[in-house]
């Protein structure tokens, strides 16, 4: 494979992976920023590529005990360690993280690379009519499992609850039936003081503006799907199209 396809290749492959990941020279900047890294973290790649990952991931581990920095230092690879990060509206957010060493083809260190994965949820790890194994899975665990495709009517959500199927609910508004059913589902959450977050699709503009107005409402405490336009869209529908900032 030619050096341009390959890095297209991987390009492509990087876009898909669920988990995050990134890459860094040697210099401890950061060269690539795959999307999923954008949905956790919340900073674009376009900002978080050139910058020192020690700026973009605020890590309780930069400073001091970069497992990254161990890898490249001893060769050795760190698999599923436990961190907490500071996303980009200063929220701690806890992160599982694997490292190994990036090298060229004459086996040089050229830097390295980290994946990483969302600890804040595990997100409906079971069938969507499963609330039963939900709720046995949830006694086992201490993260959080968010429920997504079994909450179709605040009904479900009563249910979910009284079971104690899970700790956070995902509402889509296209899943639930529209912005009736869905503020019934958020008001049911949040009087039982469950956190809610808002669940997006291929939406054009106008689908995503009435994102935007349902995560307004108060009990949407965790990062929903209200991405930019220019995530999916090279040219919107709507103008001015959506833009997404850390501020």
């Amino acid at each position: 494979m030619e050096p341009e396809s390959e890095a297209k290749f991987f390009q492509t492959v990087l876009r898909c992976v669920a988990d995050g990941v990134f890459t860094i020279d040697r210099e401890w900047r950061i060269t690539s920023f795959n999307r999923a890294a954008e949905k956790i973290i919340g900073i674009s790649r376009e900002r978080a590529i050139g910058q020192p990952c020690r700026d973009i991931f605020r890590a309780n581990i930069c400073e001091g005990a970069c497992t990254l920095r161990q890898t490249i230092e001893t060769g050795t690879p760190v698999i599923g360690t436990a961190v907490t990060i500071l996303d980009a509206a200063g929220n701690r957010k806890p992160i599982s993280i694997s490292t190994a060493i990036l090298r060229d083809r004459q086996g040089n260190i050229v830097g390295g690379v980290e994946t990483f994965r969302d600890l804040t949820m595990i997100e409906q790890p079971l069938g969507w009519d499963d609330l039963w194994d939900h709720a046995k899975l949830q006694r086992e665990l201490s993260t959080p499992i968010c429920l997504d495709e079994s909450i179709h009517s605040a009904d479900d959500a009563r249910k979910a609850i009284e079971m104690h199927a899970g700790r956070i609910i995902n509402i889509k508004l296209g899943r639930v039936g529209g912005f009736t059913s869905a503020r019934a589902v958020h008001d049911l959450c949040r009087e039982n003081n469950i956190p809610v977050w808002c669940g997006g699709m291929l939406e054009s503009g106008i689908g995503r503006a009435h994102n935007i107005a349902l995560s307004s409402l108060p009990g949407f405490t965790l990062p929903g799907d209200v991405s930019a336009s220019q995530r999916y869209w090279k040219q919107d529908i709507i103008d001015p199209e959506v833009t997404v900032s850390a501020q």
